[in-house]
């Protein structure tokens, strides 16, 4: 109570330039203590400590659904710099340790993100499965077009098996 007075005695006496510069200490104060809260970690620990982000994730509050999906962007963040394998190996576990939590409704809309992601990928990439049920059919009609000719015409003509070695000899021998 006494300290609340005296410090309504100091902002009353203070000019608007401190006024200023005490609402801006304030407010960096303010989001100060909402960086370390949300990464539950404070810059002194930081320093000294390489499991600051292991911290971080263990004092992670969640509670609400903003909270874990602010979570979730945080967690993408710092995923946008590791492989492809490496984040492969993240989700995989990562399903593995919540696989009794997932309710078949939210496997559903899992498995429904993560088609629609794998379809862009593959419009992307040129690749697509009409195009490979096109190429197996061209090799079907092309090994069928062969199978006609060789039923037709008995296969595949050449002099060799025809005529063998028989008259190999004679060609060495005659020609220079």
């Amino acid at each position: 109570m006494l300290a609340n007075k005296l410090a309504y005695q100091l902002q009353a006496s203070e000019t608007a330039d401190e006024k200023r510069r005490r609402e801006n200490a304030q407010i960096e104060a303010a989001d100060n203590a909402l960086t370390n809260e949300m990464f539950d970690s404070n810059v002194s620990q930081n320093a000294s400590n390489g499991n600051s982000i292991a911290s971080s994730v263990a004092g992670a509050t969640l509670k609400k659904k903003q909270d874990h999906v602010n979570f979730a962007i945080t967690v993408a963040n710092k995923l946008s710099e590791s492989t492809s394998f490496n984040t492969s190996a993240f989700y995989k576990e990562l399903t593995k340790k919540l696989k009794a939590q997932l309710s078949l409704e939210v496997l559903e809309e899992v498995i429904e993100s993560l088609t629609v992601l794998r379809d862009g990928m593959k419009k992307k990439s040129g690749v697509n499965d009409s195009t490979k049920e096109k190429n197996k059919e061209k090799a079907k009609v092309q090994k069928q077009k062969q199978q006609d000719h060789e039923d037709i015409y008995g296969g595949n003509y050449c002099e060799e098996e025809e005529f063998g070695d028989e008259y190999g000899q004679l060609e060495e021998d005659y020609m220079f």
